[in-house]
């Protein structure tokens, strides 16, 4: 039953994220029958949950209820189920069974990067899109040969594998690197997945790959960390020599990591919060702007409000800190590890750091992800005070 527990948390966290199975299939009932079967079966089998954990699921479930009756839209309540089923979820694993989760999903990201950059190579050499999904929400996403993108410019594609997006397969590499150094597996899988999704062209990455570097260097001192990094600096220099579009690469990542492309970058989004936050009443900070921007985002907030998403403040626009407190309050917890101990703690903070772009705590998949980390984290910072 480990390796079934260990294929279903992989499918929960990483899978749904792929346009196709959410283009074709209503995933949020998919997801939440997953969830409620894992739940069930784990609270079934394992020990109990400590009650610090259910002390958090209340809190949570308390904030939401007082929102819900404040805006008179009780779909608000159930809004944070995939965060509270994620709550009951991570305290019931077992060890064997985490394991089994990190190595199947070690596997799978290792397939995905080899997809990505085959896919990239393909569309940089002139390749072009082979077939097209496209989402309820009109979102395009092209297959060149073996990955996903929904970004192009000039002759080259940010790959995302099978993920909708570079950032998420990203993301997802972060995790499982953070995971595997959390249960001692080995290092080398780590650098393979961290190095190869480079190709993701994700700044969020670059960021956690050289705390991860620093971290090794750090512990090891050794001379083959130390070769990596001049690997990883002489990158560019490779790849500018081998491919002739290299300049188009640079400018595209350089440009869009100062202001976005198009104005649609992450310093626009969250400039367009501040300046939101500025001019609101006080109650927006704590019920947030309008509920429908977390119940029904896509149809009733979109397109009435100034883009405001994939930002650190975002969840307290959208939903204020009643709704919004665990997120806050769990960057402020690692940030406080950190500083007492910061060669235990500092990957829990680079991967922590990645949600201020990536806020989706209540979303199926990150919410998952998320608890993962914070319950480790506890764990660790327990052992290591003893």
């Amino acid at each position: 039953m480990t390796r079934i527990v260990g294929v279903l948390l992989l499918v929960n966290a990483y899978l749904f994220t792929s346009p196709f199975i959410f283009v074709n299939v209503p995933v949020g009932p998919l997801a939440l029958l997953l969830n409620v079967m894992l739940a069930g079966f784990l609270y079934y089998t394992n020990s109990g949950i400590e009650k610090k954990y259910i002390l958090f699921m209340i809190s949570i479930l308390v904030g939401y209820c007082i929102s819900s009756l404040y805006w008179q839209d009780y779909g608000l309540i159930h809004y944070s189920k995939f965060l509270l089923l994620a709550f009951i979820i991570v305290p019931l694993l077992n060890q064997k069974q985490k394991n089994s989760f990190t190595s199947l999903s070690s596997y799978y990201l290792l397939l995905q990067v080899s997809f990505a950059i085959v896919g990239f190579l393909y569309a940089f050499s002139g390749g072009g899109a082979i077939f097209e999904l496209v989402s309820s929400s009109g979102r395009v996403y092209k297959l060149f040969l073996t990955t996903i993108s929904v970004t192009g410019y000039s002759n080259f594609i940010r790959p995302s594998g099978f993920f909708d997006e570079p950032g998420a397969l990203s993301f997802a590499i972060c995790s499982v690197v953070l995971l595997r150094n959390i249960y001692g597996f080995d290092k080398k899988v780590s650098y393979y997945l961290l190095i190869g999704g480079l190709v993701t062209l994700s700044l969020a990455h670059f960021i956690f790959l050289m705390f991860y570097v620093a971290y090794d260097l750090f512990l090891n001192r050794s001379r083959s960390v130390l070769l990596l990094i001049m690997g990883i600096f002489a990158m560019p220099v490779i790849f500018a020599v081998f491919f002739d579009g290299y300049e188009v690469v640079a400018n595209y990542y350089f440009s869009r990591t100062a202001n976005g492309l198009s104005g649609d970058g992450r310093s626009t989004l969250l400039y367009n919060a501040i300046e939101y936050l500025e001019a609101s009443p006080s109650l927006t900070y704590l019920f947030g702007i309008d509920s429908n921007c977390l119940t029904d985002f896509t149809n009733n907030c979109r397109f009435i409000y100034p883009r405001m998403g994939e930002n650190f403040l975002s969840p307290l626009v959208f939903g204020g800190f009643i709704t919004s407190w665990p997120y806050y309050f769990v960057i402020m917890l690692c940030t406080i590890y950190l500083l007492r101990s910061p060669k235990t703690f500092i990957l829990y903070f680079a991967f922590f750091i990645l949600f201020l772009q990536r806020p989706y705590i209540f979303n199926y998949s990150y919410s998952f992800l998320w608890v993962l980390a914070l319950v480790e984290m506890i764990s660790h910072n327990k052992n290591h005070g003893k």
